[in-house]
């Protein structure tokens, strides 16, 4: 009896030290596959590893977490489809323009692109690829970043349009361009988040993410990276902004330290045309986390003008005109446990390389209709004084000039609930004709 009991206790020793063992292996795997995916030694063991650590959090998301891609309508009861207390608003007569409306689809039960005419608020044509496709190829691909497998997660983000009709797009993850019948054409593999721009060569200018770190005793934190793609989806040019920062001059900039997504590149905005401050090719480039917004020239590898604040944790830069360039300023303090307006309401700061002079000249308006995104968000200039504005976190659209609302537009879903909005986009009038007729020349079966 002694005897048995003496096995007893060693054989439960033996395995809680196997045990250990094991959990500690298990541990050490599922932490190396987290930050080398890409390169993870473990190929399809650490996945799976990974996928087991994975399970409890995603299950419980899946059975308890509200619907990411749908908002309280609260804030806009009274707004709806370029509508406000049920009449529409005027100055859509006057508006040539169109808007490549990135949103969840109630119709669809999941995110599509819509290709909306502002005059007459009609949709001219929508996007509805399948998700699960999008999903397997970015699941297929090991990306680090990606976003989580659930059809109610997927994000459009920021579709752009190419010459031939197609729309290219991303979601934390791989680089798609998708024809008007919602196939996927092509597929770039990579980490892209965030904006997608064309240049004047129309090759596609798209944040990204290096792989192995620019500092390689820092395997932690994200580098982030700007891209540059062909229309056919080769990856042309892709630096670290790490090696970009510190070969300008720039190390104080990468803050490495607890934060481990010291840059968060959010914008790529190339340059169309020559002025007395750029050139064509030439890049204005938005650094979220450093509050920083920056002129470069790839071609030569050279930071030509730099910025940070007044803006603070900005969206969204672009060339106004051949002197200045426009900022949407997010302006919110990170606690760490949130984030919070320093004023009234976001900003549109003014940039003049003329003068240097800083101008906010939609302060007020901007302040009166409370556009208060915390995150994500853009502004883009129509002309010097109209702007059309997406407030990402709350799923309005709204274009104002420096003294009123000209229209407002939220995708609503029922009475109390409405869409999501990825980075929309305006399209003047001849992008958007040309849009319609690249789509109209493609088949679909």
């Amino acid at each position: 009896m002694k005897q048995s009991k003496k096995i007893s206790l060693y054989s439960y020793l033996l395995s809680l030290f196997i045990g250990l063992i094991l959990a500690v292996i298990f541990g050490a795997i599922v932490n190396h596959q987290i930050y080398n995916q890409e390169n993870s030694r473990f190929g399809l063991l650490g996945k799976f590893f990974l996928d087991v650590a994975q399970f409890p959090s995603n299950l419980n998301k899946f059975l308890f977490e509200e619907h990411p891609q749908v908002l309280s309508s609260g804030r806009f009861n009274d707004i709806g489809f370029f509508s406000k207390n049920g009449k529409i608003y005027l100055n859509t007569n006057k508006d040539d323009g169109y808007i490549l409306l990135s949103s969840f689809d109630k119709l669809e039960d999941q995110a599509s692109v819509k290709l909306i005419r502002v005059r007459d608020q009609k949709i001219m044509h929508k996007w509805t690829p399948n998700i699960d496709t999008l999903y397997n190829l970015t699941s297929a691909n090991l990306q680090k970043y990606s976003e989580g497998r659930r059809k109610k997660n997927y994000r459009i983000m920021h579709p752009l349009p190419l010459s031939n009709g197609n729309i290219v797009f991303n979601n934390n993850g791989l680089l798609f361009a998708m024809n008007a019948c919602s196939e996927i054409e092509f597929f770039t593999k990579g980490t892209f988040h965030h904006s997608n721009e064309l240049d004047h060569e129309g090759n596609i200018w798209v944040p990204s993410v290096y792989f192995p770190q620019f500092y390689s005793n820092f395997p932690e934190y994200r580098d982030d990276a700007i891209a540059k793609i062909s229309p056919k989806g080769e990856v042309l040019f892709k630096r670290s902004l790490s090696e970009i920062l510190v070969e300008n001059g720039y190390l104080g900039l990468l803050g490495v330290g607890k934060d481990l997504d010291p840059i968060h590149l959010n914008d790529i905005q190339p340059a169309l045309s020559d002025s007395k401050y750029w050139k064509k090719g030439d890049l204005l480039i938005s650094l979220r986390q450093r509050s920083t917004v920056f002129l470069y020239r790839p071609s030569v590898n050279k930071i030509l003008w730099l910025s940070t604040g007044p803006w603070l944790n900005q969206h969204d830069a672009n060339f106004v005109d051949n002197e200045s360039i426009s900022i949407f300023g997010n302006d919110v303090f990170d606690t760490g446990k949130d984030m919070r307006l320093i004023g009234d309401s976001n900003n549109i700061y003014i940039y003049n390389f003329s003068d240097n002079s800083i101008k906010t000249p939609f302060k007020k308006i901007m302040a009166k209709t409370e556009i208060e995104t915390l995150t994500e968000g853009l502004a883009y200039p129509i002309n010097q004084d109209e702007f059309f504005i997406e407030e990402s976190n709350h799923g309005r659209l709204i274009k104002i000039n420096r003294n009123s609302v000209l229209w407002e537009l939220v995708d609503r879903i029922n009475k109390e609930e409405i869409s999501l909005t990825s980075w929309s986009r305006y399209l003047k009038r001849p992008e958007g004709e040309d849009l319609i007729n690249n789509i109209g020349v493609q088949k679909c079966t």
